[in-house]
């Protein structure tokens, strides 16, 4: 896990790694390994024994690092095999509860009036906070100051403490806290059902807020492929390599 526990990546990782011990009668253990947006742990992993004991939980960020970094010690697509997707959903601009910003178009002008005095959180440089956030400061020709964290969890807490003007949260880290915090607008290409009076960045006239971000898992790129030829079950199930 190369972010820090309490955010939602931490959190689907243990959901995961609790019902794997439990299919698998083995312990399955949570190693957090953050910083540098998440390239010190998905370097641990690309270094990892290919013998399918170790793996990685990583986010969109995993692919997007290679064309904001040029000194990363793994290749992303030459290290890693994906194993399958866990999630995905839209990210939140969200501001503290006590902003004078109602509206995203209040922010804009807040943000204006005061330049070079308002920040913006994000969960790691390079990461799909960071890049919405230098988007919104493009289109909206603002200069929000960049402030990474090492992961949600913490750009939430100092969100709430207001000691960030906004920030980019993923939806999931965002539904526990949203009595403590506003959102202004939404990424993705429509609403959520369970938001429906915040508006999406498209319908406020921005542009490249649609993709949303994902969660997955990956493997050192050396680990056998395997596959199992009946339902594993103590006495019957057999797993074999491919030839």
């Amino acid at each position: 896990m190369p972010y820090p526990a309490g955010g939602v990546t931490d959190t689907l990782t243990r959901t995961v790694a609790q019902k794997l011990q439990e299919a698998w009668g083995q312990t399955v253990l949570v190693e957090n390994r953050p910083g540098a947006s998440g390239t010190i742990g998905n370097n641990f992993v690309a270094k990892a024994p290919a013998d399918g004991y170790t793996a990685l939980i990583a986010i969109t960020g995993i692919v997007q690092l290679p064309s904001l970094m040029s000194n990363l010690h793994y290749d992303v697509l030459k290290d890693f095999t994906p194993v399958t997707l866990l999630a995905s959903g839209p990210s939140l601009f969200a501001v503290p509860l006590n902003s004078r910003a109602k509206t995203l178009k209040e922010f804009v002008a807040m943000a204006k009036a005061q330049p070079g005095k308002h920040s913006l959180g994000n969960y790691g440089a390079g990461t799909t906070s960071h890049i919405y956030g230098a988007l919104l400061n493009m289109q909206a020709g603002l200069d929000l100051v960049h402030v990474p964290f090492q992961g949600g969890a913490p750009t939430m807490t100092n969100l709430i403490g207001g000691q960030l003007s906004g920030a980019f949260i993923d939806y999931a880290t965002a539904l526990p806290n949203m009595k403590s915090i506003r959102p202004l607008a939404i990424t993705g290409k429509q609403r959520m059902p369970a938001l429906p009076d915040v508006p999406t960045f498209a319908e406020l006239g921005y542009q490249m807020f649609g993709p949303s971000g994902w969660i997955g898992v990956f493997l050192p790129a050396a680990t056998p492929a395997l596959w199992c030829t009946s339902s594993p079950t103590k006495s019957t199930g057999s797993c074999v390599c491919p030839t």
